[in-house]
């Protein structure tokens, strides 16, 4: 028994099929991605950090950018 994505990858081979599956599963990941980034309450921005401060985080490894936030926002809350 073939899997979902065996008969995908199996009627993208279709000429016909390919762009159409191609534009399904593109307009599913952009509505998830969307839907990530509207939910996400943190915005982009651009800082410039001291070398020092930057080697600091991110020797801490993967969640250094979270980690940055987590200080700042407890030096604002001990400022309050």
């Amino acid at each position: 028994m073939q899997t979902a994505t065996e008969k995908l990858i199996q009627l993208g081979s279709i000429p016909a099929l390919r762009g159409f599956i191609i534009g399904f599963l593109g307009s599913i990941l952009g509505a998830v991605i969307t839907r990530k980034f509207i939910l996400c309450k943190k915005k982009l921005v651009s800082i410039r950090l001291s070398a020092e401060v930057l080697e600091y985080f991110k020797a801490t490894g993967d969640g250094w950018q979270t980690r940055i936030d987590e200080t700042l926002k407890s030096k604002i809350a001990k400022a309050r």
